[in-house]
């Protein structure tokens, strides 16, 4: 007799919207099927892009990935989740190819195409009239995506803020101080447009 049973699926969640510099958490699911067979000793590699660092929470701390994360146990018709943060290095290459054991046995492996955003600096100088001191003033950026960013001047006469690993997209601007007008700039993106910010005074 032979008994045959199908190998267990993976699965991440999300892949999309990652961006270069920008640390992101995703999920990575191992699914044994009610096909399937108990196993004991589960095991996942990882193979991340050169450059990207990669951690994976262990239960009660982010660990730095090196050589594996061990899942251990896992029964028929049942799923295991373990929680990754990736930061992306560079636009491409976008692969991250996962490895999943049974002890030393290989049982399946699978390759997970990341959509990943460009990254940009965003430098510019901002003052308040009236005023010779420039720093302590929010510069923010913002828009639809969870990435949002935001700095405070500082007191230099010329490019006081800068923003790093601004993802590509559109953005709304926004500085603020107290007892100041606030100024809105919105239009801009970081994927298409220059974005060239003269000197802006509140």
């Amino acid at each position: 007799d032979v008994n045959v049973y199908d190998l267990p699926t993976l699965a991440i969640d999300p892949l999309a919207t990652f961006a270069v510099g920008n640390v992101k958490e995703f999920t990575l699911t191992v699914t044994n099927p009610v096909t399937g067979r108990d196993y004991t000793d589960l095991n996942i590699d990882l193979v991340v892009p050169t450059g990207a660092t990669l951690e994976y929470w262990d239960g009660s701390a982010w660990v730095e990935y090196v050589d594996g994360v061990d899942i251990g146990e896992l029964a028929v018709n049942a799923t295991a989740d373990v929680l990754f943060r990736i930061v992306f290095a560079a636009v491409t290459p976008s692969d991250v190819t996962v490895t999943l054991n049974d002890g030393a046995v290989f049982l399946v492996e699978d390759t997970f195409t990341f959509t990943i955003l460009d990254a940009f600096t965003v430098t510019g100088t901002v003052q308040m009239q009236g005023r010779t001191e420039r720093s302590g003033i929010l510069v923010a950026l913002s828009n639809a995506t969870e990435y949002e960013y935001d700095t405070l001047s500082t007191n230099v006469i010329t490019d006081n803020f800068t923003l790093l690993n601004v993802a590509e997209g559109g953005y709304t601007l926004t500085i603020t101080h107290d007892r100041y007008l606030n100024f809105t700039y919105t239009g801009f993106d970081l994927a298409t447009d220059a974005l060239d910010l003269t000197r802006l005074e509140l």
